[in-house]
Parts: C-alpha cells; structure tokens; sequence
C-alpha cells in the first residue's frame, strides 16, 4: 500500500513538473511572437520613413531640375597658344616700278593693257618713231664721211703730207660721228617702251595717240611674286623682335585663311615722332590670293607655349572689371576667378584656379550666381 502511495505521489509530481515546463514554453513562446510584432513595427516604421526621405530627395531633385538653368559647355584640353603683337598694315611688292617715256612721241601702238604678265624686255609702247629713224640715217652718213676723211688723212700724214694736228682733229671729227649715231640709235630704241621687270601691268595711264614725255608716267608693273607689309611697332618692342621671326597675315576678305609670313628687315632707327621702328614682313602667298593694296593684319609670334590650360573668351564673365568663370560640379556652377595669361583671338591662358579636364559654361553663364544649379544641353555632332 505504502509503494503504492509513492508511485501516485512520484506520478503526481511529474504531471506537475510538464504543466510547469508546458506553461514555461507558452510563455517563451507569448514573449517572441509579442517581439516579432514589436519589431516588424519598428521595421516598418523605419521603411516608411526611409521611403518618405527618398520621396522628398526625389521632389527636391525634381524641383532644382525645373529651377536648373540651361548652359551649354566645354571641357578644357590642353592647347598651343603663341604671343603676338598685332598690327595691320597694306599689302605691297617688293619689286614695283612705275614706267615713264625717255622720249618726247605720240604713241602709235599700245601693246598691253592692265593684268597683263610681263616679262623683263617685253615692249609695252610704240611711240612714232619716223623722226628718230632719219636722225638714225643721217648720223649714219655723217659718221661715214668723216670715216673716209679720217682714212685720208692717215695716209697722208703717214707719207708726212700733213701736220699731226691735222690728222688727230680728223679722227676727233671721226669719233664724234661715231658717238652721234650711237645716240641717234639709243632715242630710236627708246620709242619702243619694255618692260624693266617682271611682274604684271597693274595700272595703264595713257591712250593710244596720246602724246607722251619723259614727265608722263604712262604704267605701274607689279611683280607679285615677292609681297611684303611693313608695319611700325613700339619701341618698347625692340627687343623682341628679329630676322626671320615667324608671322601670321590675314586678310577679311579671304575666309580666314592664314598666310605665313617672316621679319625680312628691321629698321635700326625709331621715329622720335611716333616712337615706333619700321618692319618689313616677307608673305608667303604660292595660289595668289593676295593683291597689292589688300589692308591685312600681321601678327609677330613673340613666344610660343604648349600644353596650356586655355578658356574660351566667349565663357568669360565680369564683376567689377574682373575676370571669372563657371565650371560645372555635380550639376551646379561654380564661380571661378580667371588669373589670366597669354591670349589670341578665341582663348585665353589660365594661370590658376582651373585644371584640365574641367567643364565650363559657354553659353548661359551671364546673370549666373555662385551655386547655381544647372542643366548641361547636349549639341548634336
């Protein structure tokens, strides 16, 4: 009965021990699902204000991109820029003479007319030429007769028929015949007027039957195969300027085309008045394009640098008289101070502040504040 009594107790105590165990796990169990919930809560807490930033992040960015203004840029590479001194001047020839008559005539034959090319020796005017002809025929017989004198008078002083005197007045007589005809020969060459050079006729200022003389000046020949400029520069340049530097000549009326040209000779005097020095600018001109009296530019490469870190001048902007630029960073321009150093026509040198690679604004950049947001417009190829 006794043993009996202890197994009821012993089972009685183990049905206790699983209700606490049991009740134990429910717990447990009551306590996770309560902190799943609290915890999903929390996550989505945290994912609904996660979303609510990224939607305000979104509106901004859609809002500073309907505030953005529109620029256009470019990037900066380097380049090769050269100092110069610009100067203009007009186009000349080396060679260009102005032809005059060395004879009183009316002219009889005009034999060329303006553009005409022209060798040296090619006769440009017949001038009447009757008169000099005679003049030629008549020293000729005179030049003749004392010959035959002269002749005479030799045999006879050889045979001592007559004085030395005599014989040296017959060959003086003789001489000057001689040197007579010879200028009668020289005016009746002179009534056929040549070219002295060659080169083209660039103005004709006589008429057929006009009479003509050593005062009237009858063409202008250009030789076109030599053109220079000469320009006058500053004295304060003196020092760097030399024989055979580089120049660049451009006329507007040429597409921009560039024509090389080189110092060809400095004048070693300045102009008290003016102070400046004269240059004379040999042109390279092989196509022609070039005509006397073209007004040209000349620029003297004084220095040449490679590699420059170089902005346009159309991106360049003013405050208060000073240079500065916009470069484009994350969407948004930048104000840049513009340190400034060689410069040509279409770019300047930046000393400091940018760095190649970096995009400028071109084209927008007037009225632009610093921290402007910004939309770069993409040009078609």
């Amino acid at each position: 009965m006794k043993r009996i009594i202890q197994q009821v107790l012993d089972h009685l105590n183990g049905v206790f021990k699983m209700n606490l165990i049991r009740n134990l796990v429910f717990v447990l169990l009551i306590l996770f699902v309560s902190a799943s919930f609290i915890r999903c809560d929390a996550d989505n807490a945290q994912g609904e204000e996660t979303i609510q930033q990224v939607s305000n992040a979104e509106e901004k960015a859609e809002k500073d991109a309907a505030n953005a203004v529109l620029v256009e840029t470019v990037t900066i590479s380097p380049r090769k820029m050269h100092s110069f001194l610009l100067l203009t001047s007009t186009l000349e020839t080396e060679n260009m003479v102005d032809v005059y008559p060395r004879i009183q005539g009316n002219i009889t034959g005009l034999l060329v007319e303006e553009g005409r090319i022209v060798k040296k020796g090619d006769p440009l005017v017949q001038l009447d030429d009757r008169e000099q002809k005679l003049e030629v025929e008549k020293a000729e017989i005179l030049f003749k007769q004392r010959e035959q004198i002269y002749l005479r008078n030799k045999e006879s002083y050889e045979k001592k028929v007559i004085s030395k005197v005599d014989m040296d007045n017959a060959e003086f007589d003789m001489n000057s015949a001689r040197v007579a005809w010879e200028q009668a020969k020289q005016n009746l060459s002179y009534t056929c007027v040549s070219a002295p050079i060659n080169g083209v006729v660039a103005e004709r200022h006589i008429r057929n039957g006009d009479k003509v003389d050593p005062s009237v000046k009858m063409f202008k020949l250009v030789d076109n195969s030599e053109k220079i400029a000469q320009v006058f520069v500053p004295e304060r340049e003196i020092i760097s300027l030399k024989k055979d530097q580089k120049a660049i000549v451009k006329s507007e009326f040429l597409d921009d085309v560039d024509f090389e040209g080189r110092i060809k000779r400095i004048s070693p005097v300045v102009d008290p008045n003016s102070g400046t020095f004269k240059v004379t600018v040999e042109i390279r001109d092989p196509k022609s394009r070039l005509r006397p009296g073209m007004f040209i530019s000349v620029k003297i490469i004084t220095a040449v640098k490679d590699n420059v870190i170089a902005v346009p001048k159309d991106a360049i902007v003013y405050d208060s008289g000073l240079p500065f630029v916009f470069v484009v960073k994350n969407n948004v321009a930048r104000k840049i101070p513009l340190k400034q150093g060689f410069s040509d026509e279409q770019f300047v040198e930046s000393v400091t502040g940018l760095e190649l690679g970096d995009t400028i604004i071109t084209v927008g950049q007037s009225g632009l504040k610093d921290n402007t947001p910004v939309r770069i417009i993409s040009l078609p190829d």
